[in-house]
């Protein structure tokens, strides 16, 4: 080995003393944190030595130490690589597999987890993942290295530690793909994720909390039964549950992925079935934002990153802009639809008022009144569509779904609404508000005298 400090006018030899000849020097990594320091893989199984060989040098090659601790004797090097990251952290490519060393390679431990036995021929580092090339078993990546960069001493001893999560860049992947699948990876999930180690089984559920950069909570997960599915949602007859996550609470290293987005908007008592959109939230926004890990008690926040993707010409302005609207969307198809089920409430409870009456005078009331809270109801919403595509034939969609349908259009693509967007959801925002005030005087006036007359007190 040989080294120049003066653009390769003049060359040191610099080889180990303890290198034998026809040592094959697969890879010399110069260190992306110190000028002075090196390492080297060196392998002589075609001299029938199996055995490992990494050398690092502080001193410009002056002096060099044998660094293979923890990797088995008869396992042979191809490569070495220091994270880009973190000084000392290195990673070793060996005939059988990588292994991994937090101290500047005097200690190595197997980092194989999934990987099978295989020949890794090289590493490298991009964008805080793991690749590795392998030797006949294609390549191999392993997603997000933050947790070993930083991993610490106090890390390791805390009965609860949050890693801060790496930066996300907020995309879009096609719903549907005509290219076959045989061969293809798994893609890395497309939210934020956020990895935990917990040293003790947790007395009491364990909580994760997103919050904007003000501190303002945006979504709240928890490993306890309040996880459970929400209302089933239907998007053009498919079943699609928005079920939310648990938040996984086992001994040693957890990873959790929050998809980027703000809560549900309300769904149907009993199923919504919607076409041309959904109950989703919006996604966030590219900017900062906050995450909250909750143990027994104990709460730990970290920030973290989520950028725009860069491929795009759309501003952080024209971000805020869709998602103002679409969160506007949101809540105003939340409005219908607990409009829809406070009037389903009434009429279940209007038809048990009824029964215990037992008199006609009642029962012409609670029709009456039934006419006039259906005339809102079937306005909002129309119960007969169950998810089917002919049947958008056979029934007009209601006011929900034409605001839902407006969410559909305004999410479709990555930047600012139209102007006409904007128009529409005025357009249907006032008429919202026109069966809102309608029921509002329903309940004034019809329903408070069918209550004097039942005798029911029913809900306000």
């Amino acid at each position: 080995m040989h080294i120049t400090r003066d653009g390769t006018r003049t060359w040191q030899n610099v080889t180990p003393a303890a290198l034998q000849p026809w040592s094959r020097v697969n890879i010399i990594e110069a260190s992306p944190h110190d000028v002075a320091t090196a390492y080297v893989a060196v392998n002589r199984y075609q001299l029938d030595d199996f055995r490992p060989y990494i050398y690092k040098t502080h001193d410009f090659g002056k002096t060099w130490q044998l660094s293979v601790n923890g990797i088995p004797s008869d396992t042979f090097v191809r490569t070495v690589r220091e994270d880009p990251k973190r000084k000392g952290l290195l990673y070793a490519g060996t005939e059988t597999g990588v292994y991994l060393s937090f101290d500047d390679g005097e200690n190595w431990q197997s980092l194989q987890i999934n990987l099978p036995v295989v020949p890794i021929t090289d590493l490298t580092i991009r964008d805080d993942d793991l690749i590795a090339a392998t030797q006949g078993r294609a390549f191999w990546i392993l997603d997000d290295l933050t947790p070993l960069q930083q991993m610490t001493d106090a890390a390791a001893a805390a009965n609860a530690f949050l890693f801060t999560p790496r930066r996300t860049y907020r995309s879009r992947r096609a719903a549907f793909s005509t290219r076959p699948t045989e061969g293809i990876g798994q893609n890395p999930p497309g939210g934020v994720v956020v990895t935990y180690l917990l040293k003790a089984a947790p007395a009491q559920p364990v909580t994760i909390e997103f919050l904007d950069r003000a501190g303002q909570p945006i979504q709240r997960f928890t490993s306890s039964g309040e996880a459970a599915a929400a209302p089933a949602v239907v998007e053009r007859g498919t079943r699609g549950g928005t079920a939310r996550p648990p938040v996984p609470a086992k001994l040693g290293m957890n990873r959790f992925e929050w998809d980027t987005r703000y809560p549900d908007g309300h769904g149907i008592e009993g199923g919504t079935f919607l076409a041309g959109g959904s109950l989703r939230g919006p996604q966030a926004t590219p900017g900062t934002y906050q995450v909250r890990l909750t143990v027994d008690g104990a709460s730990v926040t970290r920030e973290f990153e989520i950028s725009k993707d860069p491929r795009l010409a759309a501003t952080i302005d024209d971000y805020q802009k869709q998602f103002d609207l679409l969160i506007a969307v949101r809540d105003k198809v939340s409005t219908a639809h607990d409009a829809v089920n406070e009037i389903r409430g009434l009429q279940q409870e209007m038809t048990a008022a009824t029964k215990r009456a037992g008199n006609q005078k009642v029962a012409s009331a609670a029709a009456t009144l039934n006419t006039k809270l259906e005339a809102v109801l079937y306005a909002l919403w129309e119960p007969r569509y169950t998810g089917f595509d002919d049947q958008m034939l056979l029934f007009d969609l209601k006011l929900n779904n034409r605001i839902v349908a407006l969410q559909g259009y305004v999410s479709g693509h990555e930047g600012a609404p139209t102007d006409q967007a904007q128009k529409v959801f005025a357009e249907l925002s006032a008429e919202l508000d026109r069966l809102l005030a309608q029921l509002a005087d329903v309940k004034a006036t019809e329903l408070a005298a069918f209550r004097k007359l039942s005798g029911w007190a029913g809900r306000n």
